[in-house]
């Protein structure tokens, strides 16, 4: 391990290796090194790290991502912030199309702590709704919640390709429908 008193400041123009046992950068990637202190990497092109998870407040990611704490995405200068979602079948050279109805495009979860274990409290689901090809892929999205007393997510509003809403209701058939009761103070037009 080294601190941040004993690396030496140095400008570095190329893509670099920090070489174990020593304050200078090299070129042995299989040399693991804890930092004390700040690390700042700046400049126009691309970072990235190969291979491994990579932990914000944890010293074992479980994930790609591993951030214990807060997150926070925004765009301070124009633009909106996103989170965006990707999915492929193949591989990450070399994608290819999702094209089964009900595939998975990404999930939002939350998950809060029992006791025992982190329990799925709820989620947003992003799926294909219907066959995916090139220039059409059909989506819906689904509301989860888990009910009192259970640690299962049960689906309770769906907005499908065609705009329409369900509620209770995994295949909604018209703009708004409901299955079960509802409660409404004013309704016009005609209700089927």
């Amino acid at each position: 391990s080294i601190t941040a008193q004993t690396l030496n400041v140095q400008t570095i123009t190329s893509s670099i290796i920090y070489s174990s046992g020593s304050n200078t950068f090299g070129n042995n990637v299989n040399n693991v090194q804890s930092f004390t202190g700040s690390l700042r990497v700046s400049g126009s092109s691309p970072h990235y790290i190969i291979g491994g998870n990579v932990g914000i407040n944890t010293p074992n990611p479980q994930w790609p991502l591993d951030v214990v704490g807060e997150a926070i995405a925004n765009h301070r200068f124009g633009g909106n912030p996103q989170l965006a979602l990707f999915r492929a079948e193949g591989s990450l050279s070399s994608p290819t199309i999702v094209t089964d109805s009900g595939s998975y495009i990404g999930e939002i979860g939350s998950y809060a702590y029992d006791g025992s274990a982190y329990q799925n409290a709820g989620f947003i689901r992003f799926t294909l709704d219907g066959v995916g090809a090139v220039g059409s892929y059909p989506g819906d999205i689904q509301f989860w919640t888990t009910p009192s007393g259970s640690v299962t997510s049960i689906q309770r509003v769906t907005i499908n390709n065609e705009g329409n809403t369900g509620f209770g209701i995994g295949i909604p058939a018209a703009k708004l429908h409901v299955s079960g009761n509802i409660l409404a103070t004013s309704i016009t037009g005609s209700i089927y």
